[in-house]
This record gives structure tokens, sequence and C-alpha cells, in this order.
């Protein structure tokens, strides 16, 4: 078993058993719309930055769009916990396994990276239990830029294919879903969701 996923296969067990996503309680829970994400790329929570500098996230058909070269970049951020969602094709921020309607950025379908990685998973989008990326204390991505934490990201993985790929080798879109733990309660609120698009090494 690649060793990525380790964290991956216990949690979609443990799913079986109990699966409550962890979602603030809303009269418009479930039914998020373009209107209600973070829509400001100064106010996502977090940055991302290549060759030294911010990339600028401009609001694209409803996405806050990074566009990036084929080299390594970071993302930055003052709060403890960061989750983010990433695949090919945007299946929605809701998804259906059995009886269960599990939002993508659960922390049942978290995984971590071994210490010193700088790999990003990206989900397989036709699987509801796949698995999303928790970038926190205990992320073997992490790494401290003065006030902020910093992780850097050179590969991806791709939990379709078990392939690694890195940055250098990839020309892409992923699209994605990124929470921020803003107050701390470590629910998802629906005013802590961003809805991103990565563009690597694309025209």
């Amino acid at each position: 078993m690649h060793p990525k996923i380790y964290t991956v296969t216990a949690i979609t067990a443990l799913l079986a058993a109990c699966a409550t996503p962890p979602v603030a309680t809303s009269s418009t829970q479930g039914a998020n719309t373009a209107a209600l994400y973070i829509t400001d790329g100064n106010k996502a929570g977090f940055s991302i930055y290549q060759n030294g500098r911010m990339v600028v996230a401009p609001l694209e058909n409803g996405y806050l769009t990074y566009r990036l070269t084929n080299r390594s970049f970071t993302i930055r951020t003052k709060f403890q916990s960061l989750r983010i969602y990433l695949a090919e094709k945007d299946a929605g921020e809701f998804r259906q396994s059995k009886k269960t309607r599990l939002n993508v950025l659960s922390s049942v379908l978290a995984g971590a990276s071994e210490s010193n990685s700088d790999t990003l998973f990206v989900a397989d989008h036709t699987d509801p239990l796949s698995s999303n990326n928790s970038i926190d204390s205990y992320s073997g991505l992490k790494t401290s830029t003065g006030s902020e934490n910093s992780y850097a990201v050179g590969n991806f993985y791709f939990l379709k294919t078990g392939k690694e790929v890195s940055l250098p080798k990839y020309a892409g879109t992923l699209f994605g879903y990124a929470w921020v733990d803003r107050n701390g309660d470590q629910k998802i609120g629906l005013d802590e969701v961003s809805k991103i698009k990565l563009l690597i090494n694309t025209k």
C-alpha cells in the first residue's frame, strides 16, 4: 500500500460506523450556493505563493481562480486548521454515499501525508469517500514562516489512479473547496468555505 493513503483507508473503514459531517447548524445547511462562498481572495483565510509572490485569485465563474506555473508553490494561513478538497472535475460540495450525505470537506474524509511530504491528494470525483487534504499541525506538509503556517506543494497524488505526478510534469485544471476554521469551533460554517480553481501550467 502506498504510504500516502494509509490515513484515507483507515478513515474510509471508520466511515461505516459513524459519518456525521461537522457542518455548522443552519437553515441553509446542505444548500450552499455561489453567493454563500467566500469570493474575495484576501478574505479566504489562506494565500498561495509562487516564486516568492502571492498569487492573486480573481473571481471567475464562481471560483477563486489561481493561475500557477509548473513550479512548486506554498499555501499559507494564520489559522490552525485548513482543509482543501481538489479534484479534476467539480462534482459539488456535498456527496451521497448510500444514505449518508457528506460534505467533501468533512473530517471523516480527511487525509494526511507522511512527515516532510510536499504532496497534495487529488480526489476521485466519482468516489464520494475520496479524500480531501487535512492541513494542520498534524500534517507532514507543515513548516513555519513568521506568524503563518506555510505548506510546500511539489506533487499531486491522484487517488483515482494511484499515481503521483510532480508539478513540472503536470498541466491541467483542478477544482476544489477550501475550509478555514476561522472561529476555532471545528465545524464547517457556510461563511468559512471558498470555491477554488487551480489552473496549472495552462495557457
